[in-house]
């Protein structure tokens, strides 16, 4: 579903729902945006769903935390199933899991790299790496692997559907 903005939209592929917000615009409760992005998530029939945005609300060094997220964004993703939150800005790699709603701050893509706080709040892995996203999505489950520009994996952890 487009909204009439092209900036934020979403899309079904598969057994996915994704949806893309556009931290730039306003989404602050009750915005155009706000309200889009809530009739998204709460109108998806698909059981696995994922959003997609820009700056992470957990971080674990670099920029800080998105305040934004974790107060307006956070709760629709609980109350609307959302398993997988995917964020860049930061030039690492971080996991945070908040309330089931797995956080993945994927920000190694070729730019300098930041050093990760693995001490930061809800944050339960960190890599500095350039690095990719690896997701199988079966009836039940979805696996991640997280891999480095060599081979190699950072990790890989499977999340339940809600």
């Amino acid at each position: 579903m487009y909204a009439s903005n092209r900036y934020y939209y979403s899309y079904d592929y598969g057994p996915v729902h994704f949806t893309i917000i556009d931290q730039f615009a306003d989404y602050s409760k009750g915005s155009k945006q706000y309200n889009w992005i809530k009739h998204d998530l709460e109108n998806s029939v698909k059981k696995w769903k994922i959003l997609l945005l820009h700056m992470p609300g957990w971080s674990a060094g670099g920029h800080s935390n998105n305040s934004d997220v974790q107060s307006l964004i956070q709760p629709l993703c609980v109350n609307n199933n959302v398993q997988m939150v995917i964020a860049g800005h930061n030039h690492y790699y971080a996991r945070a899991v908040v309330d089931t709603v797995q956080h993945i701050t994927s920000g190694g893509g070729g730019a300098p790299l930041y050093h990760p706080n693995s001490n930061a709040d809800n944050i339960i892995k960190t890599d500095k790496s350039y690095h990719f996203l690896k997701i199988d999505i079966n009836e039940n489950i979805m696996h991640v692997s997280v891999i480095r520009s060599d081979g190699s994996i950072v990790e890989t952890f499977n999340v339940n559907v809600n």
